[in-house]
């Protein structure tokens, strides 16, 4: 095999074995978490019943993509590494400029489908922002309608609760 193909939010990502490659953070999210099994099953006789025969299963885990983390690509410090950090960096600044179809990829990105999120068919764009959002600040706990100070607050809680150091002020 000479490279691996993932997706992630409908966008495909080839990644070549065996070469050095910059790759966005939810592949690498993807890569990391891949893990692979061998399994053999091998007989024994029934100790209870001499007339049955056991199967047991012995099963070994590994990292089906091996990859060595040589660091973040120099000019990608500040971008967020995960939909949490991404999420958390939007409310501080009260989600700015959101489009209805940055909403819905929002839900997407938080696995909000249109019944959960209390969307109907034929809502206008602007009631449909705002029950989205309302679907998000709610799964996520998020106050809507915070002053900026208390944003940046609920974000640095959040980041620390999901093992991220807070950020300042």
């Amino acid at each position: 095999m000479s490279g691996a193909i993932f997706n992630w939010n409908g966008y495909p990502c080839i990644i070549p074995i065996d070469t050095v490659v910059d790759i966005p953070w939810p592949i690498f999210e993807i890569i990391k978490n891949c893990v692979g099994m061998e399994m053999e099953i091998r007989q024994e006789d029934d100790p209870h019943d001499k007339g049955k025969v056991r199967n047991i299963k012995e099963i070994e885990y590994f990292d089906k993509y091996p990859f060595q983390f040589m660091g973040v690509t120099p000019g990608t410090e500040d971008l967020p590494e995960s939909p949490w950090e991404y999420t958390l960096d939007a409310y501080v600044e009260d989600f700015p400029g959101f489009s209805v179809r940055m909403w819905r990829q929002l839900c997407i990105l938080w696995e909000i489908n249109d019944k959960q999120a209390k969307i109907v068919p034929g809502v206008e764009p602007d009631e449909e922002i705002r029950t989205r959002r309302n679907a998000i600040h709610y799964l996520l706990n998020l106050p809507q309608g915070a002053e900026a100070g208390m944003r940046r607050r609920v974000r640095n809680e959040k980041r620390v609760d999901i093992g991220l150091p807070a950020m300042a002020a």
